[in-house]
C-alpha cells in the first residue's frame, strides 16, 4: 500500500488500481540452474569458454571470464549437457549474456 493511500492523499481514480511488480518472472519456460563448462564458438571461429548457469529448453544464460562483444549468434557447445547448437545473443552485460538456442534451419542474421 502507497503511502498516499494510507495519509488519505491517493486520487480517487487511482486507489483500485495496482502497479505491477517489476520483479515478477515473465518467462514461459522454467529455468533449471546447473553450473556446466561450455564453449562457445563465434562466426570467426574463435572460441571462448563459458559457464552455463542456468538453462531451459528454449535457452541459457552463460558467463565467462574476458569481456567480450559477442556477435549476433554463437555455436553453444556443452557435451555434459548434450548441447550442441547455434544461439541468438538475446542479451549480453560485461561477461554475462542470455541465450536462445536456434533451430538448425533459422537464417543467420547477418
Amino acid at each position: 500500500m502507497s503511502l498516499l493511500r494510507i495519509f488519505g492523499l491517493a486520487d480517487e481514480g487511482a486507489v483500485g488500481k495496482t502497479e505491477p511488480d517489476p520483479f515478477v518472472e515473465r518467462r514461459a519456460e522454467e529455468r533449471k540452474p546447473v553450473f556446466q563448462e561450455a564453449i562457445l564458438t563465434l562466426e570467426d571461429f574463435h572460441k571462448i569458454r563459458a559457464i552455463i548457469v542456468n538453462v531451459s529448453s528454449r535457452g541459457a544464460r552463460v558467463h565467462f571470464s574476458n569481456r567480450t562483444e559477442l556477435p549476433f549468434r554463437v555455436r553453444l557447445n556443452a557435451p555434459t549437457l548434450k548441447l550442441n547448437c547455434w544461439a541468438r545473443v538475446a542479451w549480453q552485460h560485461d561477461e554475462a549474456a542470455g541465450l536462445e538456442f536456434l533451430t538448425e534451419d533459422a537464417p543467420a542474421n547477418d
